[in-house]
């Protein structure tokens, strides 16, 4: 039976501040009277800089305006001056004084339209490097003392500092059951550490073993090759000639030197014909399992030669890569050899297998392809229907272009009738399968599986994976719709942060218009147009606008996605003060269903009021979101985020939705958007976020995806109260955590590895288990994991699996040396970029959704 853990559910706004109450709205005046004196300031002073420059360049190009006209002045008055005689003007023109006047006068004219341009560059450059230098230092200091009023101030901030400070003092300090809480502050920190280490190391020599007992369905396992590093946008990717190609090529040169271009191709073709016997040693050859693969493979690549003469140099963009220097007479000729196009390779396997004796017709067997589903679906049922049924033979053929096909055929359940998938990342890759029979009874195995013939295209949805359809939003494939919604995900957090870690390819300068950088990043990252965007949380920001320290609505994004007909609402995660405060407001909150009885469901304090705040009917999200849906009749709504925007997006999924008659999840009435609309969520790196009964109440709602040992969707207040109870019994057991230490040392200092101790390991963890039953938060349903596992050399396993018991994997943390590194938005794009392009067999596949 559970143990429940304390609920405080005291709103922050009922809290007190950190400082008494008086000496803190000192503090928030004080502040306050501060920042606007700074905001003043800063704009007078950048006034006067403004000021400076303009009168910097007024000056200065008078100033240059006036020489330059004096010296034109003086040369057209020393013209004149001179006799206009042909007598006069020849001997004036013979000593050279009117060319001289004028190639003095012109070089004067410059040497003072430099000087000046350069005085004005130097003028201003310093103008800008200190206005810019005093802005900097004027919003640090008003950052500064906005800061100081968030902790010590009268306002919201301060009020959750507070309240998680008392909330975590309760915990530790005046919770009863707690024994280490009468023996002082140091004995708690050491007996938690003590707590904490002992359960890692526990987990991590019985990890296989509890990841068997947890429940997953794989739905996609396959091999990727790694992208390449260098110059992957190229249209054409140039390699050097072959040797034996420009030896050739130097006797045709030799032979014949009237030509000057020549075009050649290469055709390089291989056969490979690999054999497989597997029998049972005490059966007989009959007995005996034949596997032929056959591989045909052709590569054609086309390279110019051009015969370049002495007197005509290759110009700088040529790409030299031999240079034959045949010779005619006493004469060196040049040759510059460059590829026309890439290596391109297609590759076609034949895969036969047989039971029985070895014959030739297994060698031999032809390719049965059909250019039809209905038409593999016919022969598949018809041979799997004939009595005689005594041989099986499976044969396969693959063709690619450009990209390797890593051939692997595994079933996606093994509960399940066995269901065969070509995991490939080219998108030209079909799967045939044919059967045969024939009359050598011996040669069927005792028990057939039951298989099913499948024509994989990009577009198909295969049974576990057609879980996105309608009625959710956006109808397209679960893959597509969790890479389109990961670009929306990592987008929110601004151009700086996405810079900082590489997400995107974000352009160094986006073109001068009135939208923030931060909407040319999202739109740029997500494939939405600027006038798309239709609200954010950059619109409406001035100058004159002042952010007092609070709790305010997350950092989001509203658009219009036409290509998936749907009004998204995206959230971003963590990245501000504000946002750490609402994490750490980990209480448990009621949240209160009208269309249901919800009287169990219980969510993370903070993160409800956040999206208590962004749901509110007379809040700028709500309304640009209401306006969205009435001018897209056909449009659904989509909510997404990472991490903390993940948690709030999928509460304020479950405050606005509810489900019709079909038990799909709408829009309620109660919403006060367009009821009856689909609506679905899609979030990444969730936190646990609700409790186990709410997160099963969002199955068909929300679609959670966690990258592998992710810690933040293990981390709930229940967590607190499980290693408090661990500490406690470490405590009245002292030994047993040095035998565990000890234990775990001497396994990997030796080569053998005692079952008896893995059995006792595992007793040990479970026993800590029993006491780890505090009530937890989890994140909502349906729970997808993602992962890429390193296989061979550049190439990886790319596993997409839905969790079908999220308590058992995410009621504790999965200690790893990447648990922190693996809730990162990159990679979380870099995983879920490599699933789509094994998944959909492009290259770009993530890119182009």
């Amino acid at each position: 039976m559970a143990v429940s853990t304390p609920t405080y559910t005291t709103s922050i706004h009922d809290s007190p501040t950190l400082l008494p109450e008086n000496l803190a709205s000192f503090v928030t005046a004080a502040s306050l009277a501060a920042r606007l004196s700074l905001r003043c300031s800063s704009v007078f002073v950048e006034a006067l800089f403004e000021a400076a420059k303009y009168g910097t360049v007024l000056s200065l190009g008078i100033s240059r305006q006036a020489l330059t006209n004096a010296l034109a002045t003086a040369k057209r008055l020393h013209t004149l001056t001179y006799p206009t005689s042909d007598k006069a003007v020849s001997e004036a023109e013979s000593n050279g004084f009117l060319r001289v006047l004028d190639k003095y006068t012109n070089l004067g004219i410059y040497i003072v339209h430099n000087t000046f341009t350069l005085a004005e560059l130097f003028a201003l450059s310093g103008l800008q490097l200190t206005s810019q230098t005093v802005k900097s230092g004027f919003k640090t200091a008003e950052e500064s003392v906005r800061i100081i009023d968030g902790i010590f101030g009268s306002n919201e901030t301060s009020r959750a500092i507070a309240s998680i400070i008392t909330l975590v003092h309760r915990e530790l300090m005046q919770d009863p059951e707690f024994e280490l809480a009468r023996t002082g502050k140091m004995t708690i920190l050491a007996g938690l550490t003590k707590a904490m280490t002992t359960f890692a190391v526990l987990q991590f020599v019985t990890h296989k073993r509890m990841m068997k007992q947890i429940k997953f369905t794989v739905l996609w396992e396959g091999l990727v090759l790694e992208e390449e590093e260098d110059d992957n946008n190229a249209l054409v990717h140039f390699e050097k000639p072959p040797k034996d190609m420009i030896r050739e090529l130097e006797q045709v040169l030799v032979q014949s030197m009237d030509d000057t271009l020549y075009e050649i191709t290469t055709t390089t073709q291989r056969t490979t014909t690999t054999t497989t016997r597997i029998q049972p040693v005490s059966k007989e050859p009959k007995d005996a399992k034949y596997v032929v693969v056959r591989s045909d493979e052709e590569s054609q690549q086309a390279f110019m030669a051009v015969v370049d003469r002495p007197s005509s140099a290759p110009t700088g963009r040529e790409l030299v890569l031999a240079s034959p220097k045949p010779t005619q007479g006493d004469k060196k000729i040049n040759v510059v050899v460059s590829a026309l196009s890439q290596k391109m390779t297609r590759k076609q396997v034949d895969r036969q297998e047989k039971y029985g004796e070895k014959d030739g017709s297994l060698i031999a067997g032809s390719i049965v392809a059909s250019d039809s589903k209905k038409g593999l679906f016919l022969k598949g049922a018809q041979a799997l229907t004939r009595a005689n049924r005594k041989q099986l033979i499976r044969q396969r053929r693959s063709s690619t272009g450009n990209v390797l096909t890593i051939p692997s055929l595994s079933p996606i359940n093994e509960n399940s009738p066995r269901i065969y998938r070509s995991h490939s990342i080219s998108n030209s890759t079909t799967l045939a399968t044919t059967f045969t029979s024939s009359s050598s009874a011996s040669a069927t195995p005792k028990a057939l599986p039951s298989i099913i013939t499948t024509n994989i295209t990009t577009s198909t949805n295969v049974n576990l994976l057609t879980t996105t359809t309608d009625p959710h939003v956006p109808h397209q494939h679960l893959v597509s719709n969790i890479a389109r919604f990961m670009r929306y995900a990592s987008a929110a957090y601004g151009e700086a942060f996405m810079k900082i870690l590489g997400i995107g390819n974000i352009p160094s300068v986006f073109k001068s218009s009135s939208h923030h950088p931060n909407h040319h990043a999202f739109a740029h990252h997500t494939g939405v147009a600027l006038d798309d965007i239709l609200l954010s949380s950059y619109t409406d920001r001035t100058i004159l606008t002042m952010h007092h320290p609070s709790i305010h609505e997350l950092v989001h994004y509203v658009t219009v996605d036409h290509a998936a007909q749907a009004i998204v609402l995206t959230c971003r995660g963590t990245l501000g003060l504000s946002d750490v405060l609402t994490d750490l407001t980990c209480s448990y909150s009621d949240v209160n269903l009208p269309e249901i009885d919800s009287g169990e469901f219980k969510a993370h304090g903070g993160m409800l009021e956040a999206a208590q705040m962004l749901a509110k009917e007379k809040g700028k999200v709500f309304r640009a979101i209401r306006d969205g849906l009435d001018q897209h009749p056909n449009y659904g709504l989509v909510l997404c985020g990472h991490s903390l925007g993940g948690g709030v997006a999928s509460l304020v999924g479950v405050l606005w939705s509810e489900k019709n008659t079909q038990g799909n999840f709408v829009l309620s009435p109660s919403s006060g958007l367009a009821a009856g609309r689909p609506i679905h969520c899609y979030v990444y790196g969730p936190p646990c976020v609700m409790s186990y009964d709410l997160s099963q109440y969002c199955r068909g709602l929300v679609t959670s995806v966690v990258h592998r040992y992710d810690i933040v969707s293990c981390l709930s207040l229940g967590l607190l109260k499980d290693f408090k109870n661990v500490a406690v019994s470490l405590q009245a057991e002292a030994d047993v955590a040095d035998q565990i230490l000890a234990k775990v040392i001497n396994r990997y200092r030796t080569t053998t590895v005692d079952d008896s101790e893995d059995d006792w390991f595992w007793a040990l963890i479970k026993t800590m288990r029993a006491d780890m039953r505090a009530d937890k938060l989890y994140p909502p349903s349906t729970v997808y994991t993602v992962e890429l596992i390193p296989s061979r050399h550049k190439q990886y396993r790319a596993v997409l699996s839905r969790c079908d018991d999220i308590q058992a994997r995410f009621s504790e943390i999965v200690f790893s040396r990447t648990m922190f590194m693996d809730h990162s938005p990159t990679m979380y794009e870099k995983v879920i970029r490599q699933l789509c392009r094994g998944f959909f067999g492009q290259d770009r596949a993530y890119e182009n959704l």
